[in-house]
């Protein structure tokens, strides 16, 4: 089932944007003179759906509605001031802006303006994603619609993808693990962050175990759409697992540490090598490895440096698995990002923060404030 590129992103949100500037919301007109990307929009949904908002301006604002709903609430009022989305008639966008400012005891309504205008990209991310929903939806239909083989078919594909996913979230987490020891390293060679060499060894038992599960219940059987590309799912995963500085005693060692640990959790994990005097050897061999890296993080040297050569081979996994899973998952529309979104976090956070703040605590703190 084929269907449109999806309207480009940055223009849709210009044109929300350019909509703010512009009074905001207001009669049918407006929508096609300030944002016809959006009307585009609402008129491919309606054509997906089987029942629902009737009109091309109603289901364009319902778009707009949902979309908003999904934004935090800071977020929602910011934008909602600047669409002027209550109505209020003769309200320009900085009086908007200044009135907002007031309700929420805010001096600078200058920054205040400055956050809503950031805020348009994810705005029209959330509309598009509603759109790549809609379509998910009408070809899962065609599936039911087809009969049981290709239900069958479809139904094979997620679970055996489930599996796939499954290793690849601790698998990333591996690399993104140690790329941030090395960008760290990299800085200050004194600079020994135990807990991102701790969180390595938890996600890398992690990986061992869902790994070991895909191996007992789908017999390790990768499938994808051709074979080279099931021959390039085993060499990344392979390789990334080998290049580690781990044992096939110590893989052991590390799998039941992790099934004895309560919930799987990392503390109890970390206490269970603690006990069997195997944690400090195991972090050290880690230490010892990275410290082979002496590569400028941006331009990593990936035919000599062992560490960089996992940090590619985990990102490569990642890579491939989600462009499978687009290649086959023929009813499933969303459109792929293909880079994992928490390398590129880590990556630029440990790059771009100021030496004095690139901790993890400090990393997380910041995601959750925003």
């Amino acid at each position: 089932m084929s269907h449109p590129p999806l309207p480009d992103r940055d223009l849709l949100a210009r044109q929300l944007q350019q909509l703010s500037q512009r009074d905001g919301l207001g009669d049918e007109s407006r929508y096609a003179r300030f944002a016809p990307a959006l009307l585009t929009v609402a008129e491919s949904v309606l054509t997906l759906e089987e029942e629902g908002v009737k009109g091309l301006v109603p289901r364009a604002r319902e778009l707009l509605a949902d979309a908003l709903a999904s934004m935090s609430g800071a977020s929602q009022r910011r934008l909602r001031a600047g669409l002027n989305w209550e109505g209020r008639e003769q309200s320009s966008h900085g009086a908007r802006m200044r009135q907002l400012a007031v309700d929420e005891h805010i001096s600078d309504a200058p920054a205040l303006a400055e956050q809503e205008r950031s805020l348009y990209v994810p705005l029209a991310d959330f509309i598009l994603e509603q759109l790549a929903v809609a379509r998910a939806r009408a070809a899962w239909r065609k599936v039911l619609e087809a009969g049981p083989g290709a239900q069958e078919t479809a139904r094979f594909v997620t679970e055996q993808f489930t599996y796939y996913y499954r290793i690849f979230t601790p698998l990333a987490a591996t690399g993104a693990d140690i790329e941030a020891f090395l960008i760290r390293q990299a800085r200050d060679r004194s600079d020994q962050p135990r807990d991102l060499l701790l969180a390595a060894l938890w996600h890398f038992a992690w990986w061992l175990a869902e790994l070991e599960d895909f191996v007992r219940v789908r017999g390790g059987n990768w499938v994808a759409s051709t074979p080279d590309a099931e021959a390039e799912l085993v060499a990344h995963e392979s390789q990334s697992r080998l290049l580690l500085p781990v044992s096939e005693i110590e893989t052991s060692l590390l799998r039941l540490s992790l099934a004895r640990a309560e919930r799987g959790e990392e503390v109890p994990f970390l206490a269970e090598l603690r006990r069997t005097r195997r944690l400090q050897p195991l972090v050290n061999g880690l230490a010892k490895w990275t410290a082979l890296c002496t590569c400028n993080p941006r331009r990593p040297r990936l035919r000599t440096c062992e560490p960089h050569q996992f940090v590619h081979a985990t990102e490569a996994f990642a890579v491939a698995v989600e462009r499978e899973w687009y290649r086959m998952a023929k009813w499933y529309h969303l459109p792929p990002s293909i880079v994992s979104a928490e390398h590129n976090i880590i990556g630029d956070y440990y790059l771009n923060a100021d030496r004095n703040a690139y901790d993890l605590s400090r990393l997380r703190a910041d995601d959750h404030d925003g």
